[in-house]
């Protein structure tokens, strides 16, 4: 159904100017960013897309030009609006921790990283520190499944290398809820913890953010 089609009290832009854009959902703040659908589906229709494609906002923010484009159909314009939200979207999170700021322990990150609990897929952040372990640069590094982040050694290395930083702590989210490690965490944690030392680089935690608490590898021992 195209959007002229409802009625105006239904129609987003409507919407937004009556009662706040707070007051609306995720499909219509996104069919007012989109504006104009495409032959045969509305801006609405395509937020849906969207949002089922990716199943939430944040995987979304991850979301391409090329593949806005080629796979629903939106103009370069509006795809390029798009990943320009997204990137303020990471932009915004990059602030969580100010640069320059100290991360002085686990609780500290846990406070800083609860957004993490909200989300439906894993995702693994990274923290780039100085050696007094002050902020230099912060990135989600990769988008997993609901139980698994497909990880890149190489590629860690190359971020911290680029960055010119010799510490680093890295964040993951379970979305299960159980904060406990499991085999394939701590065997993978260990490898990047070794594999990073040999080139000079040195993980000072690994911390799984959950809505229950988290869980420290360092204050846990396991690095001992």
């Amino acid at each position: 159904m195209k959007i002229k089609d409802l009625p105006i009290e239904n129609r987003p832009r409507e919407k937004a100017k009556k009662y706040g854009v707070d007051k609306l959902n995720d499909v219509e703040l996104l069919g007012i960013i989109i504006s104009k659908g495409v032959k045969n589906k509305s801006a609405l229709e395509i937020s849906e897309s969207l949002i089922k494609e990716y199943t939430n906002l944040f995987c979304l923010t991850k979301a391409k030009t090329s593949s806005l484009k080629k796979q629903f159909g939106l103009n370069e314009i509006t795809s390029l609006k798009l990943e320009a939200i997204f990137e303020l979207f990471y932009r915004v999170n990059q602030q969580r921790f100010k640069n320059g700021e100290s991360v002085k322990n686990a609780d500290d990150v846990y406070k800083k990283y609860m957004y993490l609990s909200e989300q439906t897929k894993e995702l693994l952040v990274v923290l780039m520190l100085d050696n007094k372990h002050r902020i230099i640069r912060e990135k989600i590094l990769y988008v997993g499944t609901d139980n698994f982040i497909p990880i890149n050694i190489r590629e860690i290395a190359v971020e911290l290398l680029q960055t010119n930083t010799k510490y680093f702590l890295l964040i993951h989210n379970h979305p299960n809820n159980n904060k406990k490690p499991s085999d394939e965490d701590i065997g993978s944690t260990l490898l990047i913890k070794n594999a990073l030392a040999s080139l000079g680089l040195i993980m000072i935690d690994h911390i799984i953010i959950t809505s229950d608490g988290f869980f420290s590898f360092r204050e846990n021992r396991i690095f001992d």
